[in-house]
């Protein structure tokens, strides 16, 4: 995060699943699907494609105090409204299914997952001034309860539902929120045009059915569960 935008680098973490999916494919031997290997390729041309039409760039290195407390209050409500309708009862009273607990916990942990990328940005910027620099500030402590938070929502949207129902929501949402909180609290520059929205649009489309094809894949929910860990957005 030192050296790059939030906007730019946190789309970059939805390349993980194809990296994990890449080494299960090596790992496993057997033949992969025409259909596996183009929703890799998809989910590579689409994050290449929105990463230029975006060109995202500058912004600060810190936020101000009243945005940060906006930002953790909307990721608070974002989250807790997706974790609320993953319990809800469905229609006649019904319980509601895995499937839909596993998607709505997975993005709710994306959305903190957004967050702890948003306050590792911030504690990126005083690691220059050393240990005493870094523990004064408040970045470390809410970095460990944020992140431990996501971490557990995430551990029980894998608990609770498959991979095919938890990883999309979970790889598509992070980037996307992250983004957000970058130009909203280090005000980093993305394209907005109209033509560069659409393009954007397209980009994300496509990613997000790339996800949706490569979670299914059998390859891919054949992976442990350490392997899954790996594919989701890391904290440091």
């Amino acid at each position: 995060m030192r050296s790059g935008s939030l906007s730019l680098v946190q789309p970059i973490t939805a390349t993980e699943l194809v990296l994990v999916f890449g080494i299960m494919a090596i790992h496993e031997g057997h033949r992969v699907r025409a259909l596996d290997w183009l929703s890799a390729l998809g989910m590579v041309i689409g994050l290449g494609v929105f990463l230029a039409i975006a060109k995202p760039a500058g912004g600060h290195t810190q936020a101000t105090g009243s945005t940060w407390v906006l930002a953790a209050l909307s990721t608070l409500v974002f989250a807790g409204v997706a974790t609320s309708f993953a319990y809800l009862p469905g229609t006649n009273g019904a319980r509601p299914s895995s499937a839909r607990q596993a998607a709505l916990l997975g993005i709710a942990a994306a959305i903190g997952f957004g967050f702890v990328a948003a306050v590792t940005n911030e504690l990126s910027s005083h690691l220059s001034q050393g240990p005493i620099g870094v523990f004064s500030n408040w970045s470390p402590y809410v970095l460990i309860v944020s992140g431990g938070a996501a971490i557990f929502v995430a551990a029980n949207a894998f608990r609770v539902g498959s991979l095919a129902a938890v990883q999309p929501g979970l790889t598509i949402a992070d980037p996307i929120v992250a983004s957000v909180l970058g130009v909203v609290l280090f005000r980093e520059k993305v394209d907005l045009s109209a033509a560069a929205l659409a393009g954007e649009s397209f980009a994300l489309i496509v990613i997000a059915v790339s996800v949706i094809f490569l979670s299914q894949s059998p390859l891919v929910r054949k992976m442990p569960f350490q392997l899954v860990l790996s594919a989701t957005p890391q904290i440091d």
